[in-house]
């Protein structure tokens, strides 16, 4: 990013800039998505295990004579629990979708970024061939007065 002589920064440098920022908070999002998604997940799994533990006791439970109000109990809470495991599936495939959408957005930024330095580095390449003709042009103005002066 160079400044110009009067301090301001010119038009590709503050491209440059922006598509840096706008990939480094598609890279922040990602992040966050990419916490959802594993904290879903974390609590997915957790809710599994709570409903393979019931299911397991209820097992235990008919081959050792539980009463029939517990096990009607224990049939309502493992069905709010496959109910809870259900809105878990959907909200963890929501989350997945949501971090692909957001890597999708960081590739995308990443693009922009990759297209803005190719920019700022062809419009410096131009800059140096322009200061390099005015210097030619100073110098064979130089020199052509120094002649001048000899001949003179």
């Amino acid at each position: 990013m160079n400044p110009r002589p009067d301090g301001q920064r010119d038009a590709w440098s503050l491209l440059l800039l922006k598509a840096q920022r706008a990939h480094q908070q598609a890279q922040q999002q990602l992040a966050l998505a990419q916490s959802r998604e594993a904290q879903l997940l974390a609590s997915e799994q957790r809710v599994q295990a709570m409903l393979a533990e019931y299911r397991r006791r209820q097992t235990e439970a008919l081959d050792g004579g539980q009463m029939m109000a517990d096990t009607r109990n224990d049939r309502q809470f493992m069905a709010q629990l496959q109910r809870l495991l259900d809105q878990s599936f959907r909200a963890t495939a929501q989350a997945r979708r949501d971090r692909e959408a957001q890597a999708q957005a960081v590739l995308a930024a990443r693009a922009e970024v990759d297209k803005a330095e190719k920019l700022e580095a062809h419009a410096r390449a131009r800059e140096r061939v322009w200061r390099d003709r005015v210097e030619q042009k100073a110098q064979d103005d130089l020199a052509t007065m120094r002649f001048q002066w000899r001949t003179a």
